[in-house]
């Protein structure tokens, strides 16, 4: 399986804009998005059974894929230029 996480920082209020359709774009001054294209599943899952709440664990690790050279990608966006 393929799995991608995406995380935003707070928008900022500078910037925005609103298409004819009424979409408001705004821009993300801190983000991250990290791309696992080839996954794969390192233990089975347990039996289903009852009607009670279930808590299962899904391991998986990162398998390299071939298209990218490398079993991740990070992409990181950081609109601060300084922290002196």
């Amino acid at each position: 399986f393929s799995l991608s996480i995406l995380c935003d920082g707070t928008p900022t209020t500078a910037g925005s804009i609103t298409t004819i359709s009424s979409v408001v774009y705004q821009a993300y001054p801190y983000g991250i998005e990290i791309n696992m294209p080839k996954c794969l599943f390192t233990d089975a899952g347990g039996n289903i059974s009852g009607g009670a709440r279930m808590k299962e664990s899904a391991p998986f690790r990162c398998s390299y894929d071939s298209t990218l050279t490398s079993e991740l990608g990070i992409y990181l966006v950081n609109g601060t230029a300084s922290y002196a």
